[in-house]
């Protein structure tokens, strides 16, 4: 989400024109989701990509601690979503931030 908002304002600086959050929250959902996509630079795809990494590991650590059917829950989502970073790679998914992390 921040790093929505600073793209989505330097976009806005860039152009001379400053608009309220609320302004460009509701532009940005107005926005044809290509047109949209083409907005946020390589960056901000590789902070989408750790912070989703981040988040699925969050489940795995806390699956043990937590009732069996939450658990479970927890443990089928992050085996359905998870991945090797060769296997990440080779889909084309954006792994420069995490590569760098993990160096």
């Amino acid at each position: 989400c921040h790093e929505f908002i600073k793209c989505s304002r330097q976009r806005r600086y860039a152009n001379g024109e400053l608009l309220s959050l609320s302004c460009l929250v509701e532009e940005s959902f107005a926005m044809d989701v290509d047109k949209l996509r083409e907005e946020f630079s390589k960056i901000s795809e590789e902070t989408i990509y750790y912070v989703s990494g981040w988040l699925i590991n969050a489940a795995n650590k806390e699956a043990p601690r937590r009732r069996e059917g939450l658990s479970l829950a927890l443990r089928f989502f992050v085996n359905t979503v998870s991945m090797d970073g060769q296997e990440a790679k080779d889909a084309g998914l954006p792994t420069g931030k995490v590569d760098k992390i993990n160096a």
